[in-house]
């Protein structure tokens, strides 16, 4: 009979050890609900990593970005009387990428967006989670001395220069980036099909409205569950199937209850 060293059973201990907690990592990996993440990809690390925080080994990302997001190049003269309206991160983002000045003050819709200004060295007056509440807010307490200046994408769910215009403010918009649709892949189609993902995290209109271009003709499953960012960002789903849900408040964390 062969003999066996104290440092052979130690051996021995530490490869049992090593297998079971490698079944434990992957029966973690199975329990966890498969979550569809159709953000651009900077965007989409961000918020698995929120989640990952605030919901800890409850979801497993599947990412597939639906949006490309194209800065436009374009010379930007902004003054002493110019304030800047941001109603998105990207829009933020595209103005700095441009050299946009740090010393014109802005206004933003969304806590993330005015986080983001202040990243960037802008001086942001925060107006509310949303472009609704901003406009109520400057509607009420706007300067009509100066010039607001909407900084956007192609696609928006207001046209803020229009509604303050007709309300007697100075007001225009550039077009600062474009949102480029993108397609699922057929690996995630056939997932959605089978039940695999058990849902999708939707933060934007436009992105709502590609992803129910992408799956209207597959048919999803009836407990597939939808989750939007807010109302407008559910209005394109009404006939997708399954379950569509809303935050209870427009941001990320509440995207994030919401699942």
């Amino acid at each position: 009979m062969p003999k066996h060293s104290m440092q052979d059973g130690s051996r021995r201990s530490e490869l049992r050890s090593f297998s079971r907690a490698g079944n434990t990592r992957t029966m973690d990996t199975q329990s966890r609900r498969q979550l569809l993440i159709t953000r651009p990809e900077g965007d989409a690390r961000r918020f698995s990593l929120a989640l990952e925080h605030l919901r800890p080994r409850e979801f497993e990302c599947v990412f597939a970005p639906l949006l490309k997001i194209r800065f436009n190049k374009m010379a930007l003269d902004f003054g002493a009387s110019d304030v800047l309206v941001f109603t998105s991160r990207n829009g933020v983002r595209a103005y700095i990428e441009n050299g946009g000045s740090r010393e014109v003050p802005a206004i933003c819709a969304g806590a993330a967006t005015s986080a983001l200004c202040e990243k960037y060295g802008l001086t942001a007056k925060f107006l509310g989670e949303t472009a609704e509440a901003m406009l109520e807010g400057l509607l009420s307490e706007g300067d009509r001395s100066v010039r607001y200046c909407h900084l956007s994408g192609q696609y928006k769910t207001r046209d803020v220069a229009a509604e303050l215009s007709a309300a007697g403010f100075k007001a225009d918009s550039l077009t600062l980036y474009s949102q480029i649709a993108g397609k699922l892949p057929a690996k995630t189609l056939s997932a959605l099909v089978d039940g695999s993902i058990d849902g999708v995290a939707l933060f934007s209109p436009r992105s709502a409205e590609v992803f129910a271009s992408e799956v209207k003709s597959i048919g999803l499953p009836d407990d597939f569950r939808m989750v939007c960012i807010s109302e407008n960002t559910a209005k394109p789903l009404m006939d997708c199937g399954g379950q569509l849900l809303v935050a209870s408040e427009p941001s990320q964390e509440g995207v994030i209850n919401a699942l």
